[in-house]
């Protein structure tokens, strides 16, 4: 019988809560212990934080953070030996991924605890120090001149260097493709390329239609509006 393998999924921002881990270290000394560990790295009463809150208090990103790291590695010091042995893959959103190496051994509690904590601040103080920068990569988006993958591509450059969002989205070659003729255009070579998936689109499976937008976003450099791809792939293929 084959060994059992198991992957390890960490969870990100936005997933914390009030009481996150109370009960969890109210049964198990090895949770109670992670708690009182991070208090004393953090100097900070992450413990009270998390247990009692208020909510507007735990869901700060650089309280939000460190909290579900703790959390995420106090259920993890609970699991039977055999059981963390057995995990084979650990993978994380966002944040998670720093707790994805801290179950792996990449990263100690102390360090992975610090530095989750800088990050927070650290984004916090993106909102805060630059609102006009961030205000201008914004409307960048939400005005059809950038995409959010690019956006997300330019912000950490901003962040260190600061400038002008749209001088360094033009200076990185990264405006959005708006031209509805070039879409057209790739959109109908897709087709043409992918008959078996576009025939299971016009059946009413929607499973190939991933893959045929992404076909469209690699041969615009992901520079196109995934919505707009999607309409123009929906309208050509059902409408036909």
């Amino acid at each position: 019988m084959p060994a059992r393998r198991i992957a390890l999924l960490l969870p990100g921002q936005g997933s914390q809560h009030v009481g996150m881990g109370r009960d969890l270290a109210s049964a198990r000394r090895e949770a109670a212990e992670v708690f009182e560990r991070a208090n004393d790295v953090l100097g900070v009463d992450l413990r009270r934080i998390c247990w009692e809150g208020p909510e507007t208090e735990l869901t700060r990103t650089e309280n939000a953070q460190p909290a579900i790291l703790v959390h995420s590695y106090a259920a993890w010091s609970c699991l039977p030996e055999e059981l963390r042995r057995a995990v084979s893959v650990g993978a994380g959103h966002s944040l998670g991924e720093f707790s994805a190496y801290l179950m792996a051994g990449a990263l100690g509690f102390d360090d992975a605890l610090r530095l989750v904590r800088r990050r927070g601040e650290l984004m916090a103080r993106a909102g805060t120090v630059r609102p006009g920068t961030m205000a201008a990569l914004i409307g960048l988006v939400e005005g059809g001149r950038l995409t959010a993958r690019s956006a997300k591509d330019l912000l950490p450059e901003l962040l260190v260097r600061g400038g002008d969002p749209e001088a360094l989205m033009l200076e990185r070659g990264l405006e959005a493709v708006s031209d509805a003729g070039l879409i057209e255009g790739l959109v109908d070579e897709v087709i043409a390329n992918n008959p078996d998936g576009v025939a299971s689109v016009r059946a009413g499976d929607d499973k190939p239609l991933n893959f045929l937008m992404g076909q469209v976003m690699r041969a615009t450099q992901g520079k196109a509006s995934p919505a707009e791809v999607r309409q123009a792939l929906v309208a050509k293929i059902r409408g036909a």
